[in-house]
């Protein structure tokens, strides 16, 4: 063996030691992805220029229109996940935005001043990074 292949050879070992460190690592952090996932009882909560419209049980999945002065929006519910549907707003960010399902994460809709926020069953003191 030269010297080169040995230096290679000492590489490759190396570089096989960090990628089996790393997968390691990632599953040992993956079940932590879910520790904010909205649990059975999880609601929705939509205002509309900042005044309560709708409060809506993530369980059940239903479509329905949200229509204020400011315009009309599409809300769907399905698999314990909410989003916009459609929506009249000029800039469909809305509609463009991920579905969410995370305690806290929301979606807003600012031409129709709309905002749906995601709630656990129950108000807690503490967030998920002080848990």
């Amino acid at each position: 063996m030269t010297l080169n292949q040995t230096t290679k050879s000492k590489y490759l070992k190396n570089d096989l030691i960090l990628l089996g460190v790393i997968l390691i690592i990632s599953l040992i952090l993956l079940p932590l992805l879910n520790l904010n996932k909205a649990k059975d009882g999880a609601k929705a909560v939509i205002t509309v220029d900042g005044k309560e419209y709708k409060t809506i049980s993530l369980s059940e999945d239903t479509t329905f229109t949200v229509e204020t002065e400011f315009g009309t929006n599409v809300i769907t519910v399905k698999e314990n996940e909410i989003y916009v549907e459609s929506a009249d707003c000029p800039d469909k960010i809305c509609v463009n935005h991920s579905h969410i399902c995370h305690t806290g994460e929301s979606i807003v809709c600012l031409p129709h001043r709309m905002i749906i926020t995601i709630e656990g069953k129950e108000d807690s003191q503490i967030d998920g990074i002080s848990q």
